[in-house]
């Protein structure tokens, strides 16, 4: 073959060659070019639905370049800034912040990514928080030419992150202030509930532990924190070996791992005995038990408050049953609810049964219309206190209380009820009248002292210039008459002034030891004299009846008085019965004599069958100058002078009255173991004697003064005279001479007789001394320092110029 041959089929081979590799390279970059299209529109796909991301993204995501100018801004993120994607781009960080200052934040960040560094930050933009991270952005070479970054909001991330803070925090102070007792066991291992109760319970106390607690669960147990007692097994909070605890786990089991309000108890470390009241609840899972939330309340204080208030009521109803005032609960419209056994007594009732049916405004009070005024007051000021009221017992007999009660009301303030107390005070306002009476009794006896001690000096001058008068008329004169009637007229004066003495107690007398039977026998024809034929005088009198100490004249004026006045009652006749008798007072005396100590008494009646006493009077019968009599018929002096000698002698009367019916007058006297005293009687000397002895005369009444004088003249006596105590101590120094007796009255203007006599008897410890008073001689007798006087050198005016005659005789011859 020629080597053209060769060549031609050697080009032909190369060419053929040359066209199977073009071939293949065009079929090698036809499939190159369909990848780098496919990737083309893979790479165009993956930004697109990058991109749709980033728009739906609720982030930002930039880029900038090296002087930190926006070249993208992408991201849902930018709607909430009020910005559209791109529209940041071309500006700078610094124009968009507005600030150049480049420790800005997110300036700062972007200036250390544009170092190499990654910054993480936070920022709020437009009123949203963002989580931001820059970091550097490299070309190919690695080199930074940028910076990308990622704004995530999470404004609502931060506020849930706060929330949760807030309700921890709110959940750590509730356990930590909380009062209850708050915990909760976690298990290690669940326990199945299809387990029985005893497993159940072994697997609670090996694998339940306290997870948490509050501070108020760790005080229960004398912890003074939670943290201490977190973690700890159950049989240390609950143990085992108290059945107590078992059995509320079983009954929590039993109940659907539901328990609520089981008490429990025990004794703390000083000793003291707690109550609690428990309550779990179980967190099931799966057919499995993991926790056990619970509670705990201490009850300690309400228990001892249900023991003091049960022991209260208690009390309440033994006071209510036991105490001596009334206490009672009532409705407003006036029927009893309770009321205690003081009050069945009070009101005179046998039973609770009987009284709780009675309307109590009609049946209970004196007047009803009181009532009325009682639930005003209180309905109108909630109570009152010791209102004093009248109301009636069972048989009709009144009463006088003093309520003290207050209104009760329900929740919606109206009134229900009224509850009080009710305190009877008859007796108390029984004696307070009888006080008042004796005051009224006080006031008017110093007046009739103070009237009867000047009657009387009237009196002595009267009586006295008498008996003068009768010594110078010859017998037979027809003056002999006159001066007789004067003498009696004198002496019924006398005897007026000693009814008034009487009733001022001023006029004592002399008791002695007296049978009253033998004063009544003595004095009875008197009084049958004194009370007329019309009128019908029984006598009943004790045959054992024991002495009094009294002063018989004073008995006799006392049983006349008496007479007199039950005469005046019978103007068409009667009867009057005198009647004695002694009693016997004591707790279980049946005799009604309420002012009577305990001992014997002896009591004089007086009853008759007159026209009674009428009421409007009957409490002032005993007072002075009050009568029913007409002006001309009683000097009202009759009823007070008994009451004046009974009070003398330390008794009481009272008077029992119905006006048609008569009346009964009951006289009360010690009786007394003391023989009745014979007296004998002593004849009286015909002449009166003298003597010429000096006599010092002292007497602040002129008219006295002047007839003393004179009569102690016409007895053969020098008599020096005063009128007063200052003037006589004058006299004595003044005169020549020593004097034998002093004749002094006992009250005068300034120096009374007392003084006086103490005064010269210093000088003259020989000196006689009479004194003399309208007073009786108790009424005016001095203290144990005041010179000596009794009724050996005492007279009381009016006297007789015979008695004066005498006493002074008897003085002056006294060793």
């Amino acid at each position: 073959m020629s080597l053209f041959t060769v060549f031609i089929v050697i080009s032909i081979v190369l060419s053929l060659i040359f066209v199977l590799i073009l071939g293949r390279l065009l079929t090698a970059r036809q499939k190159e070019s369909k990848k780098l299209w496919e990737t083309k529109e893979k790479l165009r796909r993956t930004e697109a639905r990058l991109g749709v991301m980033l728009e739906q993204l609720p982030a930002v995501v930039w880029t900038t370049d090296s002087e930190l100018r926006f070249s993208s801004s992408v991201g849902a993120g930018l709607a909430n800034l009020g910005l559209k994607p791109g529209e940041a781009v071309g500006r700078t960080l610094y124009d968009f912040f507005g600030t150049n200052d480049k420790s800005f934040p997110a300036i700062a960040a972007h200036l250390e990514a544009l170092k190499g560094q990654e910054v993480g930050f936070e920022q709020d933009w437009g009123g949203y928080r963002y989580r931001v991270v820059v970091e550097p952005l490299r070309d190919a070479e690695g080199l930074v030419v940028g910076t990308l970054g990622v704004a995530l909001d999470v404004t609502d991330l931060v506020v849930s992150e706060q929330a949760l803070k807030m309700s921890q925090a709110r959940y750590q102070d509730f356990l930590a202030q909380t009062s209850e007792g708050i915990w909760r066991i976690e298990l290690a291992q669940p326990v199945s509930i299809e387990a029985s109760e005893e497993e159940q319970i072994d697997h609670l106390y090996r694998f339940g532990s306290l997870a948490e607690c509050s501070d108020a669960f760790a005080k229960m147990f004398g912890l003074t924190s939670a943290s201490v007692l977190v973690d700890a097994r159950l049989d240390e909070i609950f143990p085992r070996s108290d059945a107590d605890n078992v059995e509320h786990l079983r009954t929590f089991i039993r109940r659907d791992y539901r328990l609520a309000d089981a008490e429990s108890s025990e004794v703390d470390d000083r000793g003291r005995r707690q109550y609690f009241i428990n309550s779990l609840t179980g967190i099931t899972e799966d057919g499995h038990l993991l926790r056990i939330w619970g509670t705990r309340r201490d009850v300690t204080a309400h228990k001892e408050s249900d023991r003091a208030l049960k022991t209260s009521e208690e009390k309440y109803r033994e006071l209510f049953e036991v105490s001596q005032d009334t206490i009672f609960i009532s409705t407003p419209d006036g029927r009893m609810i309770d009321i205690n056994p003081a009050g069945l007594r009070l009101l005179g009732y046998d039973n609770k049964k009987d009284l709780l049916n009675v309307d109590v405004g009609k049946d209970l009070y004196a007047d009803p219309d009181k009532r009325d005024q009682v639930v005003e007051m209180l309905n109108k000021h909630g109570g009152c206190r010791d209102f004093e009221l009248r109301l009636k017992r069972r048989d009709g007999s009144e009463i006088v209380v003093q309520e003290t009660a207050s209104v009760v009301r329900n929740s919606e303030h109206e009134v229900i009820a009224y509850r009080g107390m009710l305190r009877d005070v008859s007796r108390q306002r029984q004696l307070e009248e009888q006080l008042q009476g004796a005051q009224r009794m006080e006031a008017v006896g110093r007046l009739a002292g103070g009237v009867a001690h000047d009657f009387n000096n009237l009196l002595t001058v009267i009586n006295g210039r008498a008996d003068l008068l009768g010594t110078l008329v010859e017998p037979g004169s027809p003056l002999v008459h006159e001066v007789d009637e004067i003498k009696q007229a004198g002496k019924q004066a006398a005897a007026l002034t000693r009814q008034l003495l009487i009733l001022s107690r001023r006029q004592v007398g002399s008791p002695n030891a007296l049978n009253l039977n033998r004063v009544i026998e003595a004095v009875e024809n008197l009084l049958r004299r004194s009370i007329g034929e019309q009128i019908e005088l029984i006598t009943s009198l004790d045959i054992h009846l024991p002495n009094i100490c009294a002063d018989e004249s004073q008995i006799e004026q006392v049983l006349l008085n008496l007479a007199l006045n039950a005469r005046d009652a019978m103007t068409d006749g009667g009867t009057l019965r005198i009647e004695t008798a002694k009693v016997e007072v004591n707790d279980s005396s049946t005799i009604q004599a309420p002012e009577s100590k305990d001992g014997p008494w002896v009591v004089l009646r007086v009853k008759d069958t007159g026209v009674g006493i009428d009421p409007s009077v009957r409490d002032q019968i005993f007072e002075p100058f009050v009568t029913t009599k007409e002006a001309s018929q009683g000097t009202g002096l009759g009823l007070s002078t008994v009451y004046g000698v009974v009070k003398q002698c330390n008794g009481h009367i009272r008077v029992k009255s119905k006006q048609g019916r008569g009346s009964i007058f009951e006289i009360f006297l010690p009786a007394i173991d003391q023989p009745v005293a014979e007296t004998a009687q002593r004849a009286e000397p015909s002449e009166l004697p003298g003597g010429n002895e000096t006599i010092l005369l002292v007497e602040d009444e002129a008219a006295v003064r002047s007839l003393l004088r004179r009569f102690l003249d016409s007895q053969g006596y020098r008599v020096v005279e005063a009128s007063e105590g200052e003037a006589a101590i004058v006299e004595a120094e003044s005169f020549n001479g020593g004097f034998d007796l002093l004749l002094t009255d006992l009250v005068m203007p300034g120096m009374g007789g007392f003084e006086l006599a103490r005064r010269l008897e210093a000088q003259r410890p020989e000196l006689k001394v009479i004194f003399m008073s309208g007073y009786s001689e108790e009424a005016v007798r001095g203290s144990d320092t005041e010179p000596v006087m009794d009724s050996t050198n005492f007279l009381q005016k009016p006297f007789s110029t015979d008695l004066l005659a005498r006493l002074l005789r008897a003085v002056l011859d006294s060793d």
